[in-house]
């Protein structure tokens, strides 16, 4: 009976050394995971904003509202891929960025004065770091421009309109009639 007891005892005492020998192996697993853990939240905090981290633990990005860091990044995307690149990349990568419609409204609360239009170089400058060094040269255009000298009101903006607003350039004079004269002004 004593020898049995013996051998059960040596027995139990080589499983314990088993397990001890496992739980030691699975907590150097643990420790690795939590490692690539750690390691993978840095990349995803790194690459995502606060705003897109929630639209992935909600699973969704229905009536999301997003931030002005996740709109820039949306409208770079956007403007450098086009709009199938876009949908192309935001469903491969499964990352959550605002859908092209919020992009486009956002751009329509961009405010159009007429002057030097500050709010669009600064779009500009998000855009230009991803642009190819050929894409770079740009043209300045004026759209909808009058040859004809006067200031009028603008109720949309409450506002008077007409005037030479570029930094420098000097107003043109009332008897400046001719539009030679005018575009050498604005210039």
């Amino acid at each position: 009976m004593c020898f049995y007891i013996f051998f059960q005892v040596k027995e139990l005492e080589s499983q314990i050394k088993e397990k001890d020998a496992e739980i030691k192996k699975l907590n150097k697993v643990i420790e690795q995971l939590e490692k690539q853990k750690r390691e993978d939240s840095e990349v995803i905090n790194a690459c995502l904003n606060e705003d897109q981290r929630k639209a992935i633990l909600n699973g969704t990005t229905k009536g999301r509202a997003w931030s002005d860091e996740t709109y820039k990044k949306g409208l770079a995307l956007r403007l450098s891929c086009g709009s199938s690149g876009y949908k192309i990349l935001v469903e491969l990568t499964g990352a959550p960025y605002p859908a092209i419609r919020s992009l486009q409204n956002r751009i329509k609360e961009i405010k159009f004065d007429p002057g030097v239009l500050l709010v669009v170089f600064m779009c500009l400058s998000v855009l230009v770091p991803f642009m190819p060094t050929l894409m770079l040269p740009c043209a300045l255009v004026f759209d909808e421009m009058a040859l004809k000298e006067g200031v009028q009101f603008d109720p949309s903006t409450g506002g008077f309109i007409g005037k030479v607003t570029l930094p420098g350039k000097k107003r043109w004079s009332s008897k400046t009639n001719s539009s030679p004269q005018l575009y050498q002004t604005l210039y």
